[in-house]
């Protein structure tokens, strides 16, 4: 990347990286696309990560991950690659490139990993990855033979020589952090198929999310809990993988409608504070100090970035400081807790992606909850309706008292938190993104301030 001086506002240097507009000529011209004679079909951005230091420019960096569509000359079917690329402006990707040279590197028709010293970018071809070296032995079937769950799949598929193919599926993939990969095992001899998914991490951190999911199947097994979770089978701890069996059923997110809000959302406000009322260990603990801090670290970084956004984040942090809540009683809290971590199996909720789990007030996962609705596909003023359907639910489940004034505080500061989250991705309309979750945290009182009069009588 071309050098500059320090300036307020965003990379400029990295701007073209997140649009995939600009982007078609310089995929065609990498040397892995290039040296294939490959052709460009498609690509999108699947998640990009922004770093700024703002009293270092020169150590900012950003990391993209791709997914491109290639015709390969040799083959009839055009095929998917997914391509990580990390771009930097101190010349940081040489080093880079030399360290992930020096370890054993996973094949592929566009190479392994490739270093374009003009543009200070390393380029890692999946399942190369930066972080989780162990990642090809989840997703080449050469290799995921060795390590899958046998003793705990369907009966005929409980020996490597059982299984005729395996077909993967990346579900979700999060560059240097995790995969979640969908496998579907065929026997050719009988004609059947079992799927098996597996969730796969960095370190032993994974063993901590297993062995939470085996407590909330327990319970979930028990009939203690409003929710499913899926049924953890086995922990490999040489590939950080959870083995998990499959969830059938749809998506929450696409059967609710503001007609049937008034059902789901009750039984989703039921669900959730179940979980809070859980007595799981961990070691991530939240007070309003802490997020408060957190999020003014954060918003440094949105006013670097938009100075013109300036005098809305900082009345915003000006009324988090003055409105600080009292520290209520910790609970367990889920973290990441969103319309697209349900799903609807036989009528019951499934809970998803274990994380993330924290103590705190609980607040702050209903908060995150109805901003993410604020957030969707629905015309604003129903996702209010369903917002104040789910908060007036909740409300009647939660394990202790609700002060209102501290749900407004926590809602607010999830916009702040997912206006910043917004920001590191650097999509195209990032700007006009971030500048309407402001616009919303700011009318946070108005959008909810009718609810408040009408207390509902605590259980």
């Amino acid at each position: 990347m071309p050098d500059s001086k320090p300036k307020p506002g965003l990379i400029t240097e990295f701007l073209p990286l997140t649009d995939p507009q600009q982007m078609y000529h310089h995929w065609a011209n990498w040397p892995p696309v290039r040296q294939s004679n490959a052709h460009i079909l498609d690509g999108r951005i699947l998640h990009s990560r922004y770093r700024v230091y703002r009293k270092a420019r020169q150590r900012s960096f950003i990391g993209i991950c791709y997914e491109l569509t290639l015709q390969l000359p040799d083959t009839p079917q055009p095929q998917t690659q997914i391509v990580y690329a990390r771009a930097h402006l101190n010349g940081d990707s040489a080093h880079e490139f030399a360290e992930t040279k020096k370890r054993p590197l996973y094949p592929t028709p566009l190479g392994t990993v490739w270093h374009l010293p003009e543009q200070d970018i390393t380029l890692w071809i999946f399942p190369n990855d930066p972080q989780l070296p162990h990642l090809p032995d989840v997703i080449a079937p050469e290799r995921l033979r060795h390590h899958l769950p046998y003793a705990h799949l369907p009966p005929g598929f409980n020996t490597p020589s059982s299984i005729s193919r395996i077909d993967t599926q990346i579900v979700h993939y999060y560059p240097e952090q995790r995969c979640t990969t969908r496998y579907q095992l065929h026997n050719q001899q009988t004609g059947k198929t079992a799927v098996l998914y597996g969730k796969t991490g960095k370190n032993d951190h994974t063993r901590t999310i297993y062995n939470r999911l085996q407590t909330l199947w327990t319970h979930s097994q028990q009939h203690r809990l409003p929710f499913l979770v899926p049924r953890p089978l086995a922990y490999h701890a040489a590939i950080h993988t959870i083995w998990l069996a499959p969830v059938t059923g749809y998506p929450l997110h696409q059967c609710l409608t503001p007609q049937n809000a008034p059902f789901w959302l009750s039984a989703v406000a039921n669900s959730l504070a179940a979980l809070h009322r859980l007595s799981l260990s961990t070691n991530l603990h939240h007070t309003p100090a802490s997020l408060l801090t957190e999020v003014q670290h954060k918003s440094d970084k949105l006013v670097f970035a938009y100075p013109h956004l300036q005098p809305t984040i900082q009345q915003l942090l000006n009324r988090l400081a003055m409105c600080l809540p009292y520290t209520a009683v910790p609970r367990l809290l889920h973290g990441d807790f969103h319309l697209r971590q349900l799903k609807v199996h036989n009528g019951q909720l499934v809970f998803f992606d274990f994380d993330e789990f924290a103590q705190g007030n609980p607040l702050q996962d209903v908060a995150s909850f109805i901003v993410d609705l604020c957030l969707s596909e629905y015309p604003l003023a129903d996702a209010l309706d369903m917002a104040n359907c789910f908060y007036r639910a909740y409300r009647l489940y939660a394990p202790d008292p609700i002060t209102d004034e501290h749900f407004l505080w926590y809602v607010q500061y999830q916009f702040l938190t997912k206006a910043y989250r917004f920001y590191r991705q650097q999509r195209p309309d990032t700007e006009t993104a971030v500048a309407k979750m402001l616009t919303l945290a700011s009318k946070t009182t108005t959008f909810f301030q009718h609810l408040f009069p009408h207390k509902e009588k605590h259980p």
